[in-house]
C-alpha cells in the first residue's frame, strides 16, 4: 500500500534524535569495554550525560507515541508480521528505558556521581557495593547487546518496507 501520510513531527524528531544519540551511546559503550584510558574517561563522562538525555527523550517519545499514534490502517501486513514489528518496537522501548536506569544504578553503586553536563549531578552511594555494581553493569551490557540485535531487526524491517514492499514507510518517518 502506497501512502504519504507522515508520522507526527514530534515522533519523527524524537525518533531520529534518539537514533543518533543511541548510535553514539552504543559505539562509545563498546569502546569502553576493555579498559578506561584517559580519553575513555572523557568519553565516559559524555556517555553518562547523554544517557540521561536519552532517558528524557525516551519519556517524551512515550508521551508522543500515545498522544500521536501511528495510523494502524496503513499496516496491511499479515497478522504475524505486525506482531513481530510490535514486539520488536515494544522490546526496544523496554531496553531504551532499562539501559539508562541500569547505567545510573551501576554508577550509584560504584559511588560515582553522574554529572549531567556540569549542570547537576545524580548522587552516589556513600559506600560502594561491588556486587550490586557488577549486577547493574552486567545487566547494562546485556541490554546493550539486546538493543543492538533489535536495532538490526528494525533496520531489516526498514529495508523490507523500502525495497520489497516499496510502501513509503521510510518516507513517512523522514
Amino acid at each position: 500500500m502506497m501512502t504519504d501520510s507522515k508520522y507526527s513531527l514530534a515522533l519523527r524528531i524524537t525518533h531520529w534524535l534518539m537514533a543518533v544519540l543511541l548510535a553514539f551511546m552504543l559505539v562509545s559503550g563498546l569502546l569502553m569495554i576493555r579498559s578506561l584510558e584517559g580519553w575513555q574517561l572523557n568519553v565516559l563522562g559524555l556517555h553518562k550525560a547523554i544517557g540521561f538525555v536519552v532517558l528524557g527523550l525516551f519519556c517524551l517519545r512515550v508521551v508522543f507515541k500515545f498522544t500521536h499514534p501511528a495510523n494502524r490502517a496503513l499496516h496491511n501486513e499479515l497478522g504475524w508480521k505486525n506482531k513481530v514489528a510490535d514486539s520488536v518496537h515494544g522490546l526496544m522501548y523496554v531496553l531504551m528505558a532499562g539501559m539508562p536506569v541500569t547505567g545510573l544504578l551501576s554508577q550509584y553503586f560504584a559511588s560515582r556521581p553522574v554529572s549531567i553536563f556540569g549542570l547537576f549531578s545524580f548522587p552516589a552511594a556513600e559506600q560502594s557495593n561491588i556486587i550490586l555494581y557488577s549486577m547493574a553493569r552486567e545487566l547494562h551490557g546485556l541490554l546493550a547487546a539486546g538493543l543492538i540485535a533489535l536495532i538490526l531487526l528494525h533496520l531489516g524491517g526498514v529495508m523490507y518496507h523500502q525495497f520489497i514492499k516499496q510502501d513509503n514507510t521510510l518516507k513517512r518517518m523522514i
